[in-house]
């Protein structure tokens, strides 16, 4: 990669901070029972500031797992499991605003609700650009791993490093790139999409979605720590 991990970080987190608000601002003010009533308006910017707001998330996330590849696997097994931690805290910050907004009695509750809690993700995201710029890279031992990784990128980008035909590299890892494309695609795709329509048979269980929701992510972050726990595994 040419770019340094100081402004993908920076560029990732920023985009990310900004469309997430942005996103909350359009549900709140653009479609049905809003100030401007155009669903079709309010559907096609949702759908940039999703697209936009993924961008930056990818852009951060790999910075993230590129730079932890770099140390030892007890740091991609702990950046594995801290977003399977921020899933878990997300929920109760989420109840700590219903109830608040309830006491306040505040008209038009989830929107404002949703409006702050993007707000409330965004200040932790951008919050990610100063942590690594006065704290991570400061490291001694991040320093040396940055040193290194410096060294490799100016020395790769001059030179090929395998006489391996690209097209053999891309058959062996093509599977694995499948397996993981599927993953991602019914994690954050069909599961959010079909959980929305999910009830339960009490009706007056309202927080059914959220609980299927958050049984999800306990289960997801169990599996993020997995590895660290050492199990042997068959060949």
């Amino acid at each position: 990669n040419k770019f340094s991990f100081a402004p993908r970080f920076d560029w990732g987190c920023a985009i990310l901070a900004i469309f997430n608000i942005l996103l909350a601002v359009v549900a709140m003010t653009i479609g049905d029972g809003n100030p401007c009533p155009d669903e079709g308006l309010g559907f096609g910017l949702a759908l940039v500031c999703v697209f936009l707001l993924g961008f930056g998330h990818a852009l951060m996330e790999s910075s993230s797992f590129g730079l932890a590849a770099l140390c030892p696997q007890s740091c991609m097994i702990a950046d594995m499991t801290g977003e399977g931690v921020a899933g878990l805290v997300g929920w109760p910050i989420n109840m700590l605003l219903q109830v608040i907004f309830d006491a306040g009695n505040v008209r038009r509750q989830p929107e404002w609700q949703c409006l702050v809690f993007f707000c409330v993700t965004s200040v932790i995201t951008v919050f990610v650009i100063p942590m690594y710029r006065c704290i991570t890279s400061k490291h001694p031992y991040m320093r040396e791993v940055l040193k290194i990784e410096e060294k490799r990128k100016t020395a790769s980008l001059k030179t090929r490093q395998t006489r391996r035909p690209v097209v053999y590299i891309v058959k062996d890892i093509l599977p694995m790139a499948l397996c993981a494309w599927g993953t991602m695609g019914v994690t954050f795709v069909v599961f959010p999409a079909q959980v929305s329509y999910w009830k339960s048979e009490d009706p007056s269980n309202t927080d059914f979605v959220a609980h299927v929701i958050y049984t999800f992510q306990v289960v997801d972050t169990i599996g993020r720590f997995a590895p660290s726990l050492k199990f042997d595994m068959p060949e």
